[in-house]
């Protein structure tokens, strides 16, 4: 049987597919929400706290979580068969798992996607932004990575100069930066707003059977 040929055009394709999946993924976007209200609280406020801790647990108790979880054991076993460990790896915990999704969101957005790519994924999650100049939405991490060695712009430190490298360039990775953040920011208020929905919405339900007529007895 043929190999299959593997174009530029396929190439380009898998990338933005691994984007896609990964920045609209409902349980990413949740996961990352969460943690970054939970471990924030100066920033997110700690109103409605028991709602989100509420919220992080319907979350790590789902299938689609736990699937995440049975994954990286497997994983992990596999690794130690291979080095020719004996025993079990431990079960990752809630925090281990919600760590590797959020590794792994970052990392997709930090090194696949483009400028224009996360425009779009961070008012998909409800970002107020204004549209990014069309001459900057194709830069991603290869782009940057190609001028940053050219310009010889990292130092031994790993700094990077934005003088050495071009305007747009630098334009470009200030922005791919700033949206990324802008992504992040946008899974936490949405589970700030959620959060403060619940609280209000469960107050309501408890007016709601406090006003309700009553029944008068039966003699």
């Amino acid at each position: 049987m043929a190999k299959e040929e593997i174009t530029p055009e396929k190439i380009e394709a898998a990338r933005a597919l691994n984007v896609k999946s990964t920045l609209e993924r409902k349980l990413f976007m949740g996961v990352l929400g969460h943690q970054l209200v939970l471990t924030n609280q100066v920033r997110y406020g700690t109103e409605n706290t028991k709602s989100r801790e509420k919220g992080y647990r319907e979350i790590t108790s789902g299938d689609e979580f736990k699937k995440v979880r049975e994954d990286e054991y497997s994983r992990k076993m596999e690794e130690m068969n291979r080095d020719g460990v004996y025993g079990e790896p431990s079960i990752p915990s809630d925090g281990e798992v919600s760590h590797l999704i959020m590794r792994q969101v970052r990392g997709v957005m930090e090194r696949f996607a483009t400028v224009g790519e996360l425009e779009k994924y961070a008012k998909s999650v409800g970002a107020k932004i204004d549209e990014v100049p069309e001459k900057l939405r194709r830069y991603k991490f290869e782009d940057f990575e190609d001028e940053f060695k050219t310009k010889n712009a990292v130092n031994e430190k790993g700094e990077i100069d934005l003088s050495k490298v071009s305007p747009e360039v630098a334009q470009a990775y200030i922005l791919h930066r700033r949206l990324s953040n802008e992504y992040e920011n946008a899974c936490a208020l949405r589970v700030v707003v959620n959060g403060s929905s619940a609280e209000t919405n469960a107050l309501i339900r408890k007016l709601q059977e406090e006003c309700a007529p009553k029944e008068e007895p039966k003699k």
